[in-house]
């Protein structure tokens, strides 16, 4: 930033909220310690937009505006803020430009949002095949140590659940075959015997 950020330590608002700025923030009286620990009274105001891209959420802060004085002398000077402030005029350019400036604000927050859902996306189709892999392998150990192998009826295309070794007459490789990874996922009917 062009300036310096001020120092604010154990701010606490003391009367709120005194009304709305012209975007909708509210406007609050506080006090703080500053980077000397001085005791500092202000008048605050700032407008806060959030955008939710879970599970990430961003705040926009803007419109901020710090009116400070130290602590009990503030109310000297609320005469000369509101002088001031009423001599302020905006030339149409300025306001033109503003609102200009406003929607690239709103068109990079929506690019921003855009990047942030799709690296949300990118995770979660990650995270997704991981755990499909993790599944798949935590299936295939459980069927081992149950003795247990899956195959699937190539006439229903129902899978099932058959003790070891089910697969070893030619007979029944007509009507069943050994399922594939992706098939780990289907449900299973039911557990078959060997007659």
């Amino acid at each position: 930033m062009s300036f310096k950020v001020p120092v604010i330590k154990n701010f606490k608002a003391i009367e709120t909220p005194l009304g709305l700025n012209a975007t909708g923030g509210k406007i609050i009286r506080g006090v703080y310690q500053n980077e000397f620990d001085k005791n500092v009274e202000g008048i605050f105001t700032a407008t806060i937009k959030e955008f939710q891209m879970p599970p990430v959420v961003m705040l926009i802060v803007y419109h901020t505006v710090f009116f400070t004085a130290p602590e009990r002398e503030l109310v000297n000077w609320i005469p000369v803020l509101n002088y001031s402030l009423s001599t302020v005029r905006f030339s149409n350019r300025y306001i033109d430009n503003y609102y200009r400036e406003q929607g690239q604000v709103v068109k990079n927050a929506n690019a921003i949002q855009a990047i942030c859902n799709q690296t949300s996306n990118i995770i979660t189709s990650g995270w997704n095949e991981k755990q499909k892999t993790y599944d798949i392998l935590s299936q295939k150990r459980s069927d081992a140590t149950m003795s247990y192998d899956r195959i699937r009826d190539k006439e229903t295309g129902k899978i099932y659940k058959a003790e070891l070794g089910f697969m070893d007459n030619s007979e029944v490789t007509k009507r069943y075959e050994h399922i594939t990874d992706d098939m780990y996922n289907l449900p299973v009917a039911r557990y078959i015997e060997r007659d």
